[in-house]
Order: structure tokens, then sequence, then C-alpha cells
């Protein structure tokens, strides 16, 4: 236990606060039974990170549910299921079946909101006031930013709903679509996302989200009922946006509007929920976001409910940050 801890806190170089941390969660995994998660933290070096995210959690649930005061079991890897998820915990006779995922980090994704913010920064120049939605190429590159500086340095009115086309090297484009705010007055071209403009996820970041969900999905062999509760927990860092699981869960955003006080969502038919599998066998989805992308942590929890469900008393329970359905403005 010792040597385990000690070659965590030199590989990810913990400060003490985090320290502390690792340790109540092996002695909360040990207390349990888990040690199979210590174990394979230590001896399987290439999925290291994927066996922290289970220790972080079953941590951290263990000690929201003990401070929530309910009375609860944990069970890891269930034996007596073949394929069972990772996680099992029975509260009131209902069993809540969660298989855990880690996402690495996605170099190429964060390579392009780096370029992105700073075409943003570009176009705040630009004195139209319009607001715009940007699309591109699965990969950007810096030198880009110069090009569509270049590019509105000569454009001088842009007509509502116009949509201009960068054409970029290696058959690589940019596309935006221009629009006017309905009262607001701007100085400026701005960003759509500032005022719930459609919010796009990148062909990279949908690719791993699919993937991942797809390869947990296979891990719930039954169905979703009022007694077997099936949910799939990722950990992400900020690269990950949960405006993306929306997109790749619920289907991409086509149009949002103000309805009194609340937005509605518009959505493409194209998400995960659409499909047979996710329907009969997935109650919810939780992002577990790592904000500092420090291995050792405490996660947000977002809760991204399967179309239908409910969970009301769950949702409370597990003291969650937030809580989706497949109509929530998601920010």
């Amino acid at each position: 236990m010792k040597k385990l801890l000690s070659v965590l806190k030199s590989e990810y170089q913990l400060d003490a606060v985090q320290t502390r941390l690792l340790q109540v969660n092996c002695d909360i995994v040990k207390s349990l039974g888990f040690e199979r998660i210590l174990e394979k933290i230590e001896k399987d070096q290439r999925n290291r990170r994927d066996y922290i995210t289970e220790l972080n959690l079953v941590g951290q649930l263990y000690r929201e549910l003990r401070y929530n005061g309910v009375d609860f079991q944990m069970v890891y890897e269930e034996p007596n299921r073949m394929g069972a998820p990772d996680l099992k915990i029975i509260v009131d006779g209902v069993q809540y079946w969660i298989q855990i995922k880690h996402l690495n980090e996605m170099h190429m994704e964060k390579i392009n909101r780096r370029i992105v913010s700073e075409i943003h920064e570009v176009l705040e120049q630009v004195s139209i006031g319009l607001y715009y939605d940007l699309h591109h190429s699965a990969y950007l590159d810096f030198e880009d930013v110069e090009t569509v500086a270049e590019v509105f340095s000569s454009v001088a009115e842009i007509a509502d709903q116009e949509m201009i086309r960068v054409e970029l090297p290696t058959d690589r484009y940019m596309d935006f679509v221009f629009y006017q705010a309905d009262e607001e007055v701007l100085d400026h071209l701005t960003p759509g996302y500032t005022m719930g403009g459609v919010r796009m996820t990148s062909d990279e970041t949908r690719e791993q989200l699919t993937n991942s969900a797809r390869t947990a999905i296979h891990s719930l062999n039954w169905r979703a009922d009022e007694e077997n509760v099936n949910l799939i927990a990722v950990e992400a860092n900020h690269d990950v946006d949960p405006i993306d699981i929306g997109n790749v869960l619920y289907g991409d955003e086509h149009n949002s509007k103000d309805a009194g006080t609340r937005r509605e969502i518009v959505r493409e038919s194209n998400g995960l929920m659409e499909e047979e599998q996710f329907q009969a066998k997935l109650s919810g989805y939780i992002l577990l976001k790592n904000v500092q992308n420090e291995a050792i942590a405490e996660y947000k929890k977002y809760l991204f409910l399967a179309n239908g469900k409910q969970l009301k008393w769950f949702c409370e329970t597990f003291s969650f940050d937030k809580v989706y359905n497949h109509t929530s403005w998601i920010d």
C-alpha cells in the first residue's frame, strides 16, 4: 500500500491535498473489500488512469451517500452476473449499475479550441453587428487564423443569414453563418454561443464520446427498469463540454429560441438516444468533470437523463451538480 501511494505521488506529482484524498479513497475501497481496484492500479500501468477513475468515483460516492444518510450497499464487479458493469449500488432494493470510463485527453481537440478562440478575437475587430456560428473541418492549423483575418479584412458588409466559406489548404474549410440579434444591438461580430446560438461538437470529440458510450452500453446486458437503473459514468477534463455530451446523446442542436424565461432546444435526430439499444438499456449518462485535470480528484457530476427517464429520487440522493434531459438548455 505504501509503495503504491509513493508511486502515484511521484508519477502524478500529487500535492498534500491530493495525497490525503488518495489515502482516504484507498482506505474506503479496502474497507469495502475492493482491493482489486488497487491491484489493477498497481499492475496495469497502461490502463492506470482508467482504474484511478474507478478509485476516485467509488470514494466520492461512498462519502456523499454516507453524508446524505443513505443506507446503501456497494458491489465491485458483481461476481454473480456475467459481464456486469464495474459498480453496483443497492439502495432500497433498487440496483444502480454503473459502467465507469475515462476519456484520454484529445490533443487535436485541444489545439482546435485554442485556434477557434484566436479566431473569435480576430472577428471581434470587425465592426459589423451580427452573431455567427462556426463550422469547420476536423482539424485546424494556427496559420488558419491569419487566413481568416485576411478574408475579413476586406469585408465591409454581411447580410443576415449569409454564409462565408474560408477555404483552407489540404481541402479543409471554415463556414461562418451570420444572423441578426433579435433585440440586442451589437457593435462587432460576436460568436453565437453567447446568446444561445447553435453549439457544435467537433468530429474528434464526437467520435471519442460515441465510441466510449457504445463500448460501455455493451456492458449493460439487461433492460433498464424501476429496479435496474443503468448508468454510464465518464471522466473527462476541460476539453469536453456538457454541450458535447448533449449533442452526442440527444442529437445536434439545430436551433434554439427564447420561450419566456427559458430557452427551447430543437435537435437533429442523430443522437445515440435514437438508437434502440440506448433507449432500452440506458437510464442516464454521468459526466464526471475533472476541472483541473488532476489524477486524484473529486468530480463535478452532471447527469444526462435518458429520454423519458425521471429518476427524481436518484438525482437528489446522489448530489448531482446539474441534471439535464433532451429538452434542456445545456450551459
